[in-house]
């Protein structure tokens, strides 16, 4: 059973914050980026399963963790821009109505899929807006597909692999 928030959570944008920096960035909710990830969403939640390890949230050193292992840091993002996507992520989510802000081991608040998936979309948007990024991926929708399909964030085969690395038992998929 999907946790309160699963695979279809990042539908509908978060209420209106006012004044607060850590809100989710339009961009995320433009019509073109939110089906990227509705396409992906299967492949989404066994990646946010997998790094959770058990739980229903996923702290900061998983997520960090998640980043390393895709080679997304430290190539195109620092630890410290790991943690700022991290904590904005899970604090919009978590003063959202039915939000949560669950205390994980490895670096306070843990990510919901919902927030995780948006933390993936501030991943995505931080990395590739970057000045030698700009003009390659200029759209939101190119930035977040690049981190889906390119950086393989969504391809069930790259989890696999990265879960052999690690030493998990082959064939169990998350």
């Amino acid at each position: 059973a999907a946790p309160a928030g699963g695979p279809a959570a990042l539908s509908t944008p978060p209420p209106p914050r006012a004044a607060m920096s850590d809100a989710a960035p339009a961009e995320l909710f433009e019509p073109e980026v939110m089906a990227l990830f509705d396409k992906y969403k299967r492949p989404l939640y066994s990646l946010f399963t997998y790094y959770c390890a058990g739980g229903a949230s996923l702290n900061l050193a998983s997520f960090i963790t998640m980043a390393q292992n895709f080679d997304i840091s430290p190539t195109f993002l620092t630890k410290k821009e790991l943690r700022a996507i991290h904590t904005d992520a899970a604090r919009a989510h978590a003063s959202a109505p039915g939000g949560r802000a669950d205390a994980g081991a490895g670096g306070g608040e843990g990510l919901s899929y919902a927030a995780f998936v948006e933390a993936l979309g501030r991943l995505a948007l931080i990395a590739l807006s970057k000045p030698a990024f700009q003009r390659l991926y200029p759209t939101p929708r190119s930035k977040v597909a690049v981190l889906l399909e390119m950086w393989g964030l969504a391809d069930q085969r790259k989890l696999q692999e990265v879960q052999v690395r690690a030493g998990a038992p082959e064939g169990r998929v998350a």
